[in-house]
């Protein structure tokens, strides 16, 4: 993968991507339909290192693998969050770093089905070590965060909600 704006006398430079990522963000995915659903789906790794926006009316984002989770960027979503990595690499299931973000930025509205498999805001369900070194925040009224890891759940900076917070390590 190459970043834009390479030319032929200056080719663009090449983004990080190591041999067994299945999919990786490095510049913008933005879905604007309402009432709709943004699914980030990899077999192996799924690395964010740019910008990923849900910003239509009542959607939710799901990011989900088969190995680990990375994000080093931006993402936010309208409505839900689901980050479900099942899988492990080296004892870690997901990676927030200092410089990734996760944001649900309104209420779900109670018409609204909630997304499948998530009744929280944002729900995050790792098979591994989960270790959030960014910001992860629902402030919208009545927003519920939870963060499950069969193995640790490390928070290292901000977990942010209006409503309930819930942690379970293994």
């Amino acid at each position: 993968l190459y970043t834009s704006g390479g030319t032929d006398a200056a080719p663009a430079t090449a983004t990080y991507a190591r041999n067994g990522t299945s999919l990786l963000v490095a510049g913008l995915v933005r879905s604007l339909a309402n009432n709709s659903e943004l699914d980030l789906t990899g077999a192996n790794e799924v690395v964010i290192t740019g910008l990923v926006y849900v910003d239509g009316a009542n959607s939710d984002l799901r990011i989900q693998s088969s190995s680990l989770i990375y994000i080093d960027g931006w993402v936010k979503a309208q409505d839900q969050i689901l980050i479900n990595p099942t899988g492990v690499e080296n004892g870690m299931s997901l990676i927030i770093t200092p410089f990734g973000r996760v944001e649900s930025l309104a209420a779900h509205a109670t018409a609204d089905p909630l997304q499948t498999g998530n009744p929280y805001q944002i729900g995050i369900a790792g098979a591994g070590r989960v270790e959030i070194d960014g910001v992860l925040e629902a402030l919208a009224p009545g927003a519920d965060i939870s963060i499950q890891a069969d193995n640790q759940v490390l928070v290292n900076s901000a977990v942010s909600a209006n409503h309930n917070i819930f942690l379970d390590g293994g």
